[in-house]
């Protein structure tokens, strides 16, 4: 069957469906949020999209520009979050803060028992610190000369 934008009933229709697809995703995303399982994969799927942090890469046109796409989709997600679930996306970063804060304290931990200084970069073995990944840029960084 084919779509006839100069047909009154084919345009009604169509937007029906929109309607339809529209009120399906934002259920979709009230489902997800309403449960932890559901808001801790959405915070991860928020993260590994470059929504909390920035998607640019130095050196790398290519990497920074499938960043901006990722982050393009993700903002798309977070809207529909922040717009349909704002209880629920205050729960979930509360969530996600209690679990980060506990992954250090275990790092912590860990270190500790090692014989190696808590909080020290690279347990206290290179005195400049670990070595920066792509994603961890920060374009208002000074450098250094």
């Amino acid at each position: 069957m084919t779509y006839d934008a100069g047909n009154r009933k084919d345009v009604r229709k169509a937007e029906k469906a929109a309607k339809h697809a529209e009120h399906a995703r934002i259920e979709y995303t009230r489902r997800i949020m309403s449960e932890a399982l559901g808001r801790t994969w959405m915070h991860s799927l928020l993260a590994r999209c470059n929504v909390f942090h920035t998607p640019f890469v130095r050196g790398s046109i290519d990497i920074t520009a499938f960043n901006c796409g990722s982050q393009n989709v993700g903002l798309q997600i977070f809207a529909d979050v922040i717009i349909h679930c704002p209880t629920e996306y205050i729960l979930m970063m509360q969530e996600a803060s209690h679990k980060e804060l506990a992954n250090d304290r275990h790092d912590s931990n860990d270190r500790s028992s090692n014989g190696e200084q808590p909080g020290s970069p690279n347990g206290g073995r290179d005195p400049e610190g670990p070595e920066p990944s792509p994603g961890d840029y920060d374009p208002y960084a000074r450098e250094e000369t």
